[in-house]
């Protein structure tokens, strides 16, 4: 079967199993005025096939009956399995993965993610790659990661095509090339991936794959940022603060600084606290000053214990 990954929406019970069968996957089948215990109730009925088995597992895994059951869940996946079902053998994978119904289990995840994967499956692909990658289940292979993800990528997989960039734009695995990680970098920040508009506003900051662009630099990290990705806010306020790609505003910089180190970025948590020791856009304040100074420091900035053994002294 070749699978669509797009979301789509439906008018009915039939034409959401209709695209179920055609391809399309369970949770991105949009229901429109559809009652989740009418569609249990409608795959109930239905004659025995992997893909009832499937939908069934689906309804206990996001509650469709009225409440979320791991185990019934498990049950039917099972079932659909038997018959070769690649996304039931995606999805018991998850549940091994994360603890869902079973105990965790990691090389019965892997084990499933490649079952799945290797029918051509592309969310599998993409966790079988980040297996590969950070050694879940298996041992670590980059090689055999970056074939999955490339797999995954190239059928639009959003999470693929950022590990795809990093890999790239970090040289893991690979010689790097900044414009091959700019242009996955691109695919998924356009879909709204916040790393990936994290990655893209690094590229244009620092001209990586692009022209050097502040404005545009600053246009993905704010995208990054509003989706509470602590690096992103933290240079959002850095922009701010020095009037890169923006117009100078030290009250907004200080307050996305406040949402990063909130967020526990330790660059922000010592711009916070040398800002506070000096009085620059804030009023001096030297408690605030060490309270800030002092997380950075306990997270490894050198220089936030350097100002932080300053102030102390004073």
């Amino acid at each position: 079967m070749e699978f669509n990954y797009e979301k789509i929406k439906v008018n009915s019970i039939e034409e959401f199993y209709e695209k179920y069968e055609e391809g399309y996957l369970f949770h991105n089948i949009e229901l429109d005025g559809i009652n989740g215990l009418d569609l249990f109730s409608f795959f109930l009925s239905l004659k025995e096939s992997a893909s009832k088995y499937a939908c069934l597992g689906y309804c206990y895994f996001y509650g469709y009956t009225g409440e979320i059951s791991y185990e019934r869940a498990i049950y039917w996946f099972t079932k659909a399995i038997r018959l070769l079902d690649p996304r039931a053998e995606n999805a018991l994978g998850d549940c091994y993965y994360y603890g869902y119904g079973v105990p965790q289990d990691y090389k019965k995840a892997f084990y499933l993610y490649e079952k799945s994967a290797l029918q051509d499956y592309a969310y599998a692909e993409c966790n079988l790659a980040y297996c590969y990658d950070k050694a879940i289940g298996v041992k670590e292979d980059i090689s055999k990661a970056i074939y999955w993800y490339e797999k995954a990528a190239s059928k639009g997989i959003t999470k693929a095509e950022c590990s795809l960039g990093s890999y790239y734009y970090y040289g893991r695995g690979v010689d790097i090339d900044y414009e091959k990680a700019f242009y996955w970098f691109n695919k998924a920040a356009e879909k709204g991936f916040f790393m990936a508009q994290r990655s893209l506003g690094l590229c244009y900051q620092y001209g990586r794959g692009v022209p050097q662009d502040y404005e545009k630099a600053f246009y993905w990290f704010e995208k990054a940022a509003l989706q509470d990705e602590a690096f992103s806010q933290c240079s959002v306020g850095y922009f701010y603060f020095l009037g890169y790609g923006v117009m100078q505003d030290f009250k907004k910089g200080i307050y996305w600084f406040e949402k990063a180190a909130n967020n526990n970025n330790a660059l922000a948590q010592y711009a916070l606290g040398s800002l506070y020791g000096r009085g620059l856009g804030v009023p001096c304040n030297y408690n605030k000053a060490i309270y800030w100074l002092d997380k950075a420091a306990s997270q490894g900035v050198s220089l936030a214990k350097e100002v932080l053994d300053a102030l102390k002294r004073r």
